[in-house]
């Protein structure tokens, strides 16, 4: 009888995720343990999606979110809400709640 392989994976986050994703794909049983009991979707405004995730993503043909902004510019504002800065930078935004698998 063949072994099962297992793997746990501590931390859910994009990296635990990816991580988990690529060994699933090898047949290996993962479990995911994640110490925030809460959904990752109210933290922070979203993931900016690098290139380097992107490219995970593809990898692991994941790469299928209809949730996503291109953004062209960052743009800081001081406290009185005046604008400071604009600086061209082209990112991906998503969220948590994105769905990555079709």
């Amino acid at each position: 009888m063949a072994r099962v392989k297992r793997a746990l994976v501590i931390g859910g986050s994009m990296s635990g995720l990816l991580a988990a994703l690529a060994l699933a794909r090898r047949g290996i049983e993962v479990e995911i343990f994640e110490r925030v009991a809460e959904p990752l979707a109210g933290r922070g405004a979203g993931i900016v999606a690098q290139p380097e995730l992107k490219a995970a993503l593809r990898a692991l043909d994941r790469c299928r979110s209809r949730s996503r902004v291109e953004v062209p510019t960052r743009v800081m504002y001081a406290r009185d809400g005046s604008v400071t800065h604009r600086l061209a930078s082209a990112q991906t935004m998503t969220a948590w709640t994105a769905s990555f698998i079709s």
